[in-house]
């Protein structure tokens, strides 16, 4: 009878992780290239990952993602964000952009990995969701950290395209009156050169994703554009906090322990 009440207890916390593998930290390099198309008077350089003719360093690597309770949090890589953190309000570096979601999955124009034909007039995405960054500048200058918002694409809101490459979505400005559904944070780290972003996604947002979460980030000048999508199943249940298994799986031990005195 012991062996048989532990043995319930271990299959039921073995349950608990297996139906909450689905989500996992993935990480995506970029490979993205999407459309190239340029403002007007600008040099093309041919087909590139990174519009960067006078190497400024706007290259951007590629971005983790993951899903651990509610929170998405997306960490995104490269030169760039060194450039960004040390530049100056006479650099004319462009500040980050807006993180772009689709619940719908990440559905590029083109034959991948580069996509060269995708870009916001065009593509088969439909962007549902934004999260902007707060708070990234001071006096000019570069923040190191910041708080986040959750917005819903609204059609009085603002999707701003890239000032340089000008087919791609880089910052969301919301309607006139219109509230954030969720709140996090940001960080810049200038020695990692990342930028890591964070949001509690509300459970309806979790509940609505098909197959996949598409993600897209850019600077606000479009220079490297990062998207990818992330495999999350609707109404599969997130990757619980690490603290909340470890109290479920206390829990049953100690069922199982009462349990036995019971019996004895």
């Amino acid at each position: 009878m012991k062996k048989r009440i532990y043995s319930i207890a271990l299959c039921a916390f073995s349950a608990l992780i297996l139906t909450t593998a689905n989500a996992r930290a993935e990480y995506y390099p970029d490979n993205y290239y999407g459309s190239g198309i340029l403002a007007a008077g600008l040099p093309n350089t041919g087909s590139s990952d990174v519009y960067d003719p006078d190497n400024r360093g706007y290259d951007v690597a590629g971005m983790t993602v993951n899903v651990v309770g509610n929170k998405l949090t997306v960490i995104l890589n490269g030169e760039y964000f060194n450039t960004w953190a040390n530049s100056s309000s006479s650099d004319l570096i462009f500040s980050p952009g807006s993180l772009f979601l689709s619940t719908t999955g990440w559905h590029p124009t083109g034959t991948g990995p580069n996509y060269e034909t995708d870009g916001l007039s065009n593509s088969g995405t439909v962007w549902n969701y934004a999260v902007t960054l707060n708070g990234i500048m001071s006096n000019g200058l570069p923040e190191p950290k910041g708080t986040t918002s959750l917005y819903s694409i609204d059609p009085d809101g603002t999707v701003h395209t890239g000032m340089l490459r000008i087919d791609q979505a880089a910052l969301y400005t919301p309607a006139n009156g219109q509230t954030d559904l969720a709140t996090g944070e940001w960080s810049l780290d200038a020695i990692a050169e990342t930028l890591t972003i964070t949001i509690d996604l509300p459970d309806y947002v979790l509940a609505s994703i098909l197959q996949e979460l598409g993600l897209q980030w850019t600077m606000s000048c479009a220079n490297d554009v990062v998207a990818a999508g992330y495999p999350l199943a609707s109404g599969s249940t997130p990757v619980p906090e690490p603290t909340t298994m470890l109290l479920f799986g206390a829990g049953l031990i100690g069922l199982a322990g009462v349990a036995r005195r019971r019996i004895k």
